[in-house]
């Protein structure tokens, strides 16, 4: 948590702001739950070439670890905790993008698809969904 906090506030720029900490969140969590963060990765890259928005994908991505986590070390687990506490920082950084992305003005990364912001949105938490079913039949 703090090297996640240490991104977003770096003491070297006397605490003012600094990135929104989903990279480094993901390196975080690629060393603590592998298999989990790759998924997440995966959906995120889905995410990223159906809809353009690269801020679509992390708020996705920080729903998907917990639930994937969730579903393979249980909400008992110290990761998952982390992994919650760690979405909530996710989208308190991008409290600026959720509002761009609501009013239509959010900035579109490379040449998006044109589906539109719902069918990409369901495409990622459709993805969340089987990567979880993988998840939980291989735990079980």
């Amino acid at each position: 948590m703090a090297a996640i906090v240490g991104h977003i506030r770096p003491v070297f720029l006397s605490f003012g702001k600094g990135g929104k900490g989903v990279a480094t969140a993901c390196g975080v969590f690629l060393a603590l739950a592998p298999l989990q963060t790759l998924l997440t990765l995966l959906i995120f890259v889905v995410v990223v070439l159906s809809s353009g928005y690269v801020s679509l994908a992390s708020l996705t991505g920080a729903i998907a670890l917990p639930v994937l986590l969730a579903a393979s070390v249980g909400i008992g687990s110290p990761l998952f905790a982390v992994a919650m506490v760690t979405g909530v920082f996710v989208f308190w950084t991008h409290r600026a993008n959720i509002e761009r992305l609501r009013a239509g003005t959010e900035y579109r990364f490379g040449r998006a698809a044109n589906f539109g912001r719902r069918p990409s949105l369901a495409l990622g938490f459709g993805l969340l969904a089987l990567a979880a079913a993988f998840l939980a039949a291989r735990a079980g």
